[in-house]
């Protein structure tokens, strides 16, 4: 029995990674259209590519010319184009936490970031468009870096309101860091670090709201639910804001608490406090917050310099300082890749906290630059210590998800680990293809070979 015979029988089986070992070696075009449907079945598109490449240089046959081709003109669109916009999630909610209609229309949301973020804040938006309650809300962008044609993208394909270049609303030529050996030196603040020093001014640049819903670039909603959560603390305490993922506390083994981005009085104050990130949250205008977040940003910069997270820990410090309780948790916030913390996904794709199997409210891919403070705790901090970190670290290196896939030019759910599930978070995934189709094209395709004894396709 052929190859070919023996890879039909174990289709036939369901037996597939026995058949893809078995067609590997098979260089019939037949034998290489079969693999190129496992491959699709079991979304390994980079394996596929190299079998389309092949197939094209194989066959004569008009049928499969025309299959391999259009199967080479996707394998040869930009990663971004490959990747599709997730089905929006619509879960249950409580009559209680559903948004006035009118506050809905006093709300804004707010990102932006430079050329290399553009990919992922095109993702942000289009998860907000993708809501029921908050996809006709006018987005903003702070453009720190853009092309001319991701401007244009932005204004007439996604709708965006304004794109606008915020200038430096603080001169910050320098930003300081601590090298390895704990001492501080200083660097050219990059353009893209406009969007830091914008945030605490997000309503002098885009006024007329009274609700200012800022999301990171590298952040998405999966779960609007999230977002009624952030309004919803917004209107009872001026601000929500959310609990900080890996660090509960501000205390001396916080690798953000450590450097001196806050006056010693200041750190002395947030000690033993809840922690919080800013990848996503919701302030009321009318509360006062901004004023005080500005206050507490000009005065540390001030006395401190400017530090990469300076605009973070300071609405951290203006959140304690008014004495407010409610933090949006972490199953309604996530900073998931940076810390390699488990997600899990099921059948529809749809990703939950492996910590309390809860739906995720929003999620973000985040940066992870404290390695650079601290590089010891590579070593020995707990939650990135796990073999399936690990795998991944070994492969690619220190960094964030966002980090390594710029770098290597691949999406998120192509790197190679073990559990792959750890780091397929973006909002766009490989587009939905019908599975039992191509199941059923393939037993049909098998059972022609082992009734007929010859090759047909379709």
């Amino acid at each position: 029995m052929d190859r070919l015979a023996l890879a039909a029988e174990l289709i036939i089986g369901h037996d597939y990674e026995l058949a893809i070992e078995m067609l590997k070696k098979e260089q019939s075009s037949t034998g290489l259209y079969w693999l190129s449907l496992l491959y699709r079945l079991f979304d390994k598109y980079a394996e596929e590519k190299e079998v389309v490449e092949a197939g094209l240089k194989s066959t004569l046959e008009s049928d499969l010319v025309e299959y391999f081709s259009a199967r080479q003109y996707w394998q040869d669109l930009d990663i971004n184009k490959k990747m599709v916009p997730r089905q929006s999630l619509h879960m249950p909610r409580s009559p209680l936490k559903i948004p006035d209609p009118e506050d809905i229309r006093k709300m804004c949301f707010v990102t932006g970031g430079d050329s290399n973020y553009f990919p992922l804040f095109v993702e942000a938006i289009e998860s907000i468009r993708a809501t029921n309650s908050y996809k006709n809300c006018d987005v903003f962008v702070f453009d720190c870096g853009l092309t001319e044609e991701q401007k244009r993208h932005l204004l007439e394909d996604l709708q965006v309101k304004a794109v606008s270049d915020p200038g430096w609303d603080v001169n910050v030529p320098m930003t300081c860091q601590l090298n390895e050996q704990g001492a501080i030196t200083q660097y050219q603040t990059p353009i893209g670090f406009k969007c830091m020093v914008a945030r605490p001014h997000m309503d002098k640049h885009f006024p007329g709201y009274r609700y200012y819903m800022w999301i990171d670039a590298d952040a998405w909603i999966q779960d609007e639910r999230a977002v009624d959560l952030y309004l919803d603390y917004a209107k009872s305490q001026g601000i929500g804001l959310s609990h900080h993922i890996t660090f509960d506390t501000y205390d001396d083994h916080n690798c953000y608490f450590v450097p001196p981005v806050l006056t010693p009085e200041n750190k002395i104050f947030l000690k033993g406090k809840p922690a919080v990130i800013v990848s996503a949250f919701c302030i009321d205008i009318e509360s006062g917050i901004f004023d005080q977040w500005r206050e507490n940003f000009y005065d540390n910069i001030k006395q401190q310099g400017f530090w990469w997270n300076t605009e973070e820990q300071t609405l951290g410090l203006t959140f304690h300082q008014r004495k407010l309780k409610h933090l949006v948790e972490h199953q309604n916030h996530a900073a998931l890749v940076r810390e390699g913390l488990p997600i899990v996904y099921d059948n529809d794709n749809v990703l939950h906290s492996a910590r309390s199997n809860q739906v995720l409210g929003t999620i973000h891919m985040s940066s992870g630059k404290w390695y650079h403070y601290f590089p010891s705790q590579k070593r020995t901090h707990p939650i990135r210590t796990n073999e399936e970190y690990q795998h991944h670290v070994q492969q690619y290196g220190w960094g964030s998800l966002r980090e390594i896939c710029f770098k290597h030019k691949i999406a998120p759910n192509q790197l190679d680990v073990p559990n792959r599930h750890l780091i397929s978070c973006r909002f766009r995934v490989w587009p939905w293809e019908d599975k039992p189709e191509i199941k059923e094209t393939l037993i049909q395709e098998a059972k022609r070979v082992l009734v007929k004894g010859d090759v047909c396709h379709v």
